[in-house]
């Protein structure tokens, strides 16, 4: 390519000669011009080679080197060569310099549509689309990168002044129609001027061999994307200050094909809506009922009166009592929310109360896709995308924040809902801390529901319109939905020898397992992997990700490209705590509500991941100490400067003392002691010792708390200016060490003598108030120039590489935020909840806030669990892979049972056991889309879903025991390869053993109970479980076990806790409006020897917390027993006397959870006797059948 035709003026033309070697370069070549680091001199790229050269023109050279220097930008062309003589050779360059740096831009993927094309044929470029494509390719493409031959140089107008050098043109073309043929005539008289309005970056024009295209971001529906807007002929050189040179990976788009699918997609969903039966359609009916629930729960809560006459405030609930006239116990419950209105704008819900939820739920759809960015009418793209400011996203709103609500702050009020604190038969308890100083309306709040149907809906529509990242999505979902065509996709290798050695070091992987992996990366649309517990299923996911890391490395946009998903937090974080792609920790975003920014597990992991990265450093480095030292330095004396006191002089001084200990001829060492002495001396009385002589603790359950800590921080403050002082101070560092040392079982005779010791220090270290402002001491600074000057010079582990590895470490060790955004800039995955896919954090990550979210691929884990306007979230946020992982033989989707049962009374749902819509309702769309993609394997051959065969989580005979029990019936038996051996532990009592019965029969005084929420304990057999634990947990052979307690009752679990609070293993903290259950520190977590967290040592919960998880050892509570008597009075066949008796532990799915949870052994806790009745035996055979298992193999027992 000729640059001239490009009209690109060259700067200069000057011969050079090559130093090195000769050029075997041709006349029309191009390449580039760099500076040597090592030499400095001129080097010339092209054609693969590198060469430094020589220009006759000393003057020429000097310019190239200043404009070089200057970081622009250049091309060079060989526009001729001779040879000298003696045999030199001599090249003659001509040189174009552009603005600034190479501009990254990644892949340039541009779409041209019919007008484009049109334009094209008129120019002789094609008069097809692969004929166009080809030929802009190669006009458009300059220079190939060397490093990546798929990368290209390219000259490039951005910006507004794309937008002027394009309306430029139109105008020269209109002045010279009159001499065009008429054709060309035409084509001038109906191109237009760009709008002004997309003047913004995304505006562009690539100048191309005789030709511009210029190039603007465009939005069609939901689909944002970059589009040639305009194709003509060059007809002058382009203004130099406005070209830039870029490097991208250029690819042309046929855009009427993206459109045509959509169209398809769209029509061919208008269709199947029309089937009452369908999929998507029944579930669009279960929401539409979930909302008008929604709706006349608000109406029946109506409006309450807050005033302060029917106000007071409760200090045992922490909150404000509110006399609401009417007992709500049926229509709120604590922990629901309630907003605060003008009672002369009431919601539109309230205001109308014949509005339909239909009429509701789409007023705010559109609210929430102009809120978003992602509404087909409104916002024309290239508005700039700022932060969302709504406040609406519960999670991640507020992040880190904690406010004291006032109810007459209005500021405040307008945007939080108001939490329920509890709820009384005709009071309710708010969580407000002040009286109302007039009167107030409040209503229930919608706003956590709307939060998250505005996410359904929205996902829904752009299913039902064929505008999801994946368009044809809807019509993969439904049974009668027909395939639309697809480029077909290069086939991915399953694994490398780098993914098998990092994700499979000590097993390969099954044939299953590698299979699954292979039908994931190769799906042309959604795959599907189920897993029965223990198959290895996180572990498949993570190869999945390493490998399609690997096949994008060669892609610079990778940003993000893979999302993972899950129904709860523990699930994502689960899975995002195994992944480590390119070194860097993954990046989950949103947070419980209630959580913390600093306590989530991304922040956790992120701050270990610092503290490693910066240590790794300075191991391979000690010299960085010093540089960071010196750096620090730097930074004080700026402080310094701006904000003068003597304590930071001397922390200054102090830092010098140090860089100049040992040296003899620093020639300003007497200054340094002067002032180290003066400083010092004023520094024994400074105000700075206040806080922690303040925090001494000196009452005796004060002490006890963390005295002992506080003391030795005190005596590390002091012992600078006392070790060596008078008497006085060396009896106070003795009775501080004292105190520092002592332990619980000693007495705490010195507490007298220490509260005198105290009040001694707070009289010598009281602030003297200083009237007048802190001045920069010349002396000070005089000292701290020459310092910081000599240093560098004298200290030869100073050096410039040592300062920059320095100034990366400070910025790791610094803002947590700016760490995390900036991982997230660079990492391949995120991570969020189903929800949460949709929320502020991930939205402003992604995409600045608006638009519509796309990744590559989307994997979610626990799919099964996750309802399917849930699932839908992510799922239409994927490009070009789905990937289900789950097991539906596990807990299944959450469903409102009374939503349901409104459905067959309005006959949406038909009775009896045939009905597809209670189907579709009752079982997950995992399991829905398992068979649904079967059927399309059969259409295109395609394989899709898989299910792993083999366990390797849990001791074989548990695992033979599980799979006969739960998977066997249903044709999906797995195996357990490893050898007992592999499991075996010698915890007292139960050595070797996998098995066990923990019997506690049933008595008068020991049945279970029943909370006031109705939940059931039993608390022998929480007391049972305590002792145990505490005896295996303590012990020499569990002090590297992990250990879960499972109940199907929240009332058994805080039972547990209470009795293992009388052992020290947990303890009640007090939050902000209850008490919570935590785990002792001591027994919360497994370390490794470097002290990094493992996994969780002890885990307390219901079977919902379990899923995905895994521990050594499982203590499964029953709860349920009766008498033998009753439950001979029982009818075996009756399913309600078989509920009556076992309750939750007739649910296959729950049992399933909670008995594969263990990895070395499983003890089941409960009245033996009820599991061998006739009854049990109906309605719970699988319990009875591990009881069995329990007496008669040699790896069972009874305890």
């Amino acid at each position: 390519m000729d640059l001239k035709k490009l009209n690109i003026e060259f700067n200069h033309r000057v011969w050079v000669k090559p130093l090195s070697k000769a050029l075997p370069v041709e006349v029309g070549d191009i390449g580039r011009l760099t500076i040597s680091s090592r030499t400095q001199r001129l080097q010339l790229v092209i054609k693969g080679q590198l060469a430094s050269i020589e220009c006759r023109h000393l003057g020429i050279e000097k310019d190239i080197v200043l404009q070089l220097s200057r970081r622009n930008s250049n091309l060079v062309q060989v526009v001729g060569e001779s040879t000298s003589k003696e045999g030199e050779q001599g090249i003659e360059l001509g040189i174009s310099f552009f603005n600034g740096e190479v501009i990254e831009f990644g892949e340039l993927d541009i779409s041209l549509d019919g007008v484009i094309l049109g334009q094209a044929t008129k120019l002789d470029f094609g008069d097809n689309f692969s004929d166009v494509h080809q030929s802009l390719l190669s006009g458009c493409q300059l220079l190939q990168d060397d490093l990546d031959p798929e990368y290209f140089y390219l000259p490039a107008i951005l910006g507004s002044a794309a937008l002027d050098e394009l309306n430029r043109v139109h105008e020269l073309l209109k002045i010279e129609k009159q001499n065009q043929p008429n054709d060309i005539k035409e084509s001038i008289t109906n191109d237009e001027l760009l709008d002004s309005q997309q003047s913004l970056v995304h505006n562009m024009v690539l100048l191309g061999s005789g030709f511009q295209l210029a190039i603007t971001e465009q939005k069609n529906i939901d689909f944002n994307f970059l589009a040639a807007k305009k194709l003509v002929q060059r007809v002058n050189p382009a203004p130099g200050f406005a070209v830039r040179l870029i490097r991208a990976k250029l690819k042309f788009t046929d855009m009427d094909n993206v459109v045509r699918l959509q169209t398809l997609a769209s029509q061919q969903m208008k269709e199947l809506a029309e089937k009452e039966q369908g999929y998507l359609n029944v579930w669009d009916k279960y929401g539409d009922l979930e909302g008008e629930t929604l709706l006349r729960k608000a109406r029946d809560v109506a409006v309450i009166e807050c005033t302060p006459d029917n106000s007071i405030f409760d200090p045992k609930e922490k909150g404000l009592e509110v006399s609401v006239g009417r007992d709500l116990r049926k229509l709120l419950k604590a922990g629901d929310c309630l907003e605060l209105v003008n009672p002369e704008n009431l919601p539109n819900y309230l205001a109308g109360p014949e509005l339909s939820w239909s009429d509701y739920s789409t007023e705010k759809l559109v609210e929430y896709q102009k809120k978003k960015g992602i509404s087909p009418v409104l916002n024309p793209w290239g508005a700039v995308a700022k932060p969302s400011d709504d406040g609406n996203d519960v999670d991640d709103q507020n992040e880190g924040q904690e406010k004291k609500k006032s109810i007459n702050n209005k500021e405040c009020m307008a945007f939080d809902p108001i939490k329920i604190l509890k709820v009384n038969a005709d009071t309710l308890v708010i969580d407000i801390q002040d009286l109302p100083d007039r009167a107030y309306s409040l209503v229930y709040s919608m706003l956590g529901d709307q939060i998250q149907i505005e996410r359904r809906m929205s996902a829904r529509v752009n299913i039902q319109n064929g505008t999801s990242a994946m368009p044809n999505l809807g019509v993969l979902i439904e049974e009668d939905g027909t395939l639309l065509p697809r480029n077909k996709k290069p086939q991915i290798k399953a694994l490398t020898s780098f993914v098998k050695e990092k994700i499979f070091p000590k097993h390969p992987p099954t044939m299953m397992q590698e299979k699954a992996i292979s039908v994931a990366l190769n799906t042309p649309d959604i795959a599907i992997i189920q897993g029965p517990p223990g198959t290895g299923k996180t572990t498949v996911i993570t190869a999945i990700i390493e490998r399609l890391n690997q096949e994008s490395a060669k892609d610079k946009q990778v940003t993000g490209s893979i999302l993972v998903s899950g129904y709860q937090h523990d699930a994502v974080e689960n899975l995002m705590s195994r992944l480590s792609i390119n070194n860097l920790p993954a990046i989950k975003f949103g947070k419980r509500s209630g959580q913390t920014e600093a306590s989530t597990a991304t922040a956790v992991k992120i701050d270990h991941w610092r503290e490693q990265t910066a240590q790794r450093s300075l191991d391979k480095n000690p010299d960085l100490k010093l540089s960071q030292s010196y750096l620090t330095l730097e930074r004080d004396y700026r402080r310094y400067l701006k904000t003068p006191s003597d304590g930071l002089a001397l922390q200054m001084i102090k830092v010098v003392k140090e860089f100049i200990s040992g040296k003899t001829d620093v020639p300003f060492l007497s200054q340094i002691d002067a002032l180290h002495e003066e400083l010092t001396q004023q520094s024994s009385n400074s105000v700075e010792m206040l806080p922690y002589v303040r925090a001494l603790r000196v009452t005796e359950v004060g002490f006890k708390d963390d005295g002992s800590a506080r003391a030795a921080m005190l005596k590390t403050k002091l012992q600078p200016f006392f070790e060596a002082g008078d008497k006085e101070q060396r009896e106070i560092l003795e009775l501080l060490t004292l105190a520092s040392i002592w332990k619980a079982s000693d007495p705490l005779s010195f507490l007298a003598e220490l509260k005198e010791m105290k009040l001694d220090l707070l009289t010598r270290y009281a602030p003297i108030v200083q009237l007048k402002t802190p001045k920069v001491r010349k002396d000070v600074t005089r000292c701290m120039k020459r310092c910081l000057e000599w240093i560098p010079l004298n200290d030869n582990r100073i050096t410039e590489q040592n300062q920059v590895i320095s100034e990366y470490l400070a910025h790791l060790e610094g803002s947590s935020k700016e760490v995390h955004d900036t991982i997230a800039e660079y990492n391949v995955v995120y991570g969020a909840t189903t929800q949460q896919a949709e929320g502020i954090a991930i939205r402003q990550a992604k995409v600045e806030g608006k638009g519509l979210m796309r990744y590559d691929t989307i994997i979610v884990d626990e799919a099964a669990r996750t309802s399917p306007r849930d699932l839908m979230i992510p799922m239409v946020q994927a490009e070009n892979r789905i990937i289900l992982v789950g097991d539906h033989r596990q807990l299944p989707h959450m469903v409102d049972e009374t939503v349901i049962k409104k459905m067959k009374e309005m006959e949406i749902v038909q009775e009896g056991d045939q009905s597809i819509e209670e189907d579709h309702l009752k079982h997950s769309m995992f399991q829905y889309l398992f068979s649904r993609l079967q059927q399309l394997e059969k259409q295109d051959g395609i394989k899709r879903t898989i299910t792993l065969d083999a366990q390797f989580r849990s001791h074989p005979l548990l695992g033979q025991f599980a799979s006969e029990q739960f998977y066997q019936p249903y044709g999906e038996a797995y195996q357990s390869p490893l050898p007992a051996k592999l499991f075996d532990q010698q915890l007292q009592g139960i050595e070797s053993k996998a098995a066990l019965w923990l019997d506690v029969p049933y008595s008068e005084q020991t049945k279970e109970r029943r909370n006031q929420a109705k939940s059931r304990y039993r608390v022998l057999e929480a007391e049972k479980i305590a002792e145990q634990v505490k005896i295996w947990i303590d012990s020499e052979q569990g002090k590297d076990l992990s250990f879960g307690v499972i109940s199907f009752y929240k009332a058994q679990v805080q039972e547990v806790f209470k009795a293992l609070a009388k052992y020290g293993i947990t303890e009640q903290i007090e939050t902000e409006n209850s008490k919570d259950w935590v785990i002792s520190q001591d027994y919360a977590m497994l370390y490794d020897q470097q002290g990094k967290p493992l996994e969780e040592r002890l885990r307390i919960g219901t079977v919902d917390s379990f899923q995905g998880m895994e521990f050594d050892v499982v203590l499964l509570s029953m709860v349920r027993t009766q008498s033998a008597r009753e439950v001979m009075l029982k009818q075996v066949e009756s399913p309600k006397d078989q509920q009556n008796v076992f309750g939750h532990l007739m649910s296959k799915n729950r049992l399933c959870v909670s008995m594969t949870r263990q990895k070395k052994a499983l003890v089941v806790v409960g009245d033996a006797a009820l599991v061998q009745t006739a009854l049990a035996k109906q309605a719970i055979p699988e319990l009875q059948a591990y009881h069995q298992l329990c007496c008669s193999d040699e790896l069972g027992g009874l305890l």
